[in-house]
């Protein structure tokens, strides 16, 4: 049998899971419905795709942050901790656990659920309305938000459910006040390195985060300005997410009760 991942071990590991949790996560995907309906009734006179765009990304982000806070909550608690630690399964099969069911699982459930409500009150709207007809979102037509989306997505997931290990109690709010002060020091550290490119606003090359960054002509700083932009898109797009799954493989070896 390999230590490190072996098939039948997981796939028993994600039904305990399951028998352990599947309570909560029902009575979660209810509240989740619930609270989805409730900003559909209230915005029933004005249920325009824009709208569900902004319901479908908040909903989404604000979602997968709590759930993945979620994944390692028994390391909060020293019995359930204790127990967790002494399962014969693999940490990577841990780690492997908690994706499976805050990606794998979580993606198809939100969406269906998210659309399901969606196409019933468009569906209401429409037959009870004489005039003007609304239209359930097609996210297909909306390459921003698919370009943008699975990207801050996967960091928000990676982050809290690192934070879900590493700060036990609380997780949710230390993780989520330690992604505020972050985003206050690079919005800082930001400005403070384009300062250092940028003399002048006058011509758009490109955008960063505060600002529309410009300029004339400052010969090797486009060079130097541009491929900066370039190293920090590679970095959220590629780098991140997967750099905090691997500190939390280390962090749940070394993880002690």
């Amino acid at each position: 049998m390999n230590n490190l991942f072996d098939l039948q071990r997981f796939t028993l590991l994600v039904r305990k899971h399951w028998v352990e949790q599947g309570r909560i996560y029902l009575f979660s995907w209810l509240t989740l419905a619930g609270i989805l309906a409730c900003f559909f009734l209230m915005n029933y006179n004005n249920l325009s795709e824009n709208f569900q765009e902004m319901l479908l990304i908040m909903s989404l982000l604000l979602s997968i942050s709590v759930f993945s806070s979620m994944m390692f909550a028994d390391l909060a608690d020293k019995t359930r901790g204790i127990l967790y630690l002494t399962i014969p399964v693999s940490h990577l099969e841990k780690l492997l656990c908690s994706l499976f069911y805050s990606i794998v699982f979580f993606i198809p459930v939100f969406f269906a659920t998210f659309f399901l409500i969606d196409f019933i009150f468009i569906g209401i709207y429409n037959s009870t309305k004489i005039s003007g007809q609304m239209y359930v979102i097609n996210l297909l037509e909306r390459q921003n938000t698919i370009k943008i989306l699975p990207v801050v997505f996967f960091n928000i997931q990676a982050l809290f459910t690192l934070g879900s290990i590493y700060f036990g109690k609380n997780a949710y709010i230390k993780t989520a006040g330690f992604l505020f002060i972050t985003a206050i020091i690079l919005l800082y550290t930001n400005f403070s390195i384009l300062d250092k490119f940028i003399d002048h606003r006058d011509n758009i090359v490109g955008r960063s985060i505060g600002y529309t960054i410009t300029m004339k002509d400052f010969g090797y700083n486009e060079t130097l300005l541009k491929n900066f932009l370039k190293l920090i898109r590679f970095c959220i797009t590629y780098v991140t997410a997967p750099f905090f799954w691997l500190v939390t493989f280390f962090r749940i070896k070394e993880k002690q009760i």
